[in-house]
C-alpha cells in the first residue's frame, strides 16, 4: 500500500470507504484489521489497536 496506517480502526475505514464508493453496500461480514500479536488471532475483531513499523498486519475483510 502507498498509504500508511498507525491505526487498525484507520485501516478498516479507508477499506470500507473504498468499498462502499466502489460500489458495496455493505459488510459481508466484522471485518478482522489486525497488527502484531494481534494477527494471530482469526476472531480479533476489536480492531483498536497501534500498527507498529515493520509488524505484519492480517486483513480478512469482505463486503457485499
Amino acid at each position: 500500500m502507498r498509504q500508511q496506517f498507525t491505526k487498525e480502526k484507520d485501516l478498516g475505514a479507508f477499506m470500507d470507504y473504498n468499498f462502499k464508493t466502489g460500489g458495496c453496500e455493505t459488510s459481508a461480514y466484522i471485518p478482522v484489521i489486525a497488527g502484531g500479536k494481534n494477527a494471530l488471532a482469526i476472531h480479533y475483531v476489536q480492531n483498536n489497536d497501534v500498527l507498529k513499523d515493520g509488524e505484519i498486519v492480517l486483513v480478512d475483510a469482505g463486503e457485499v
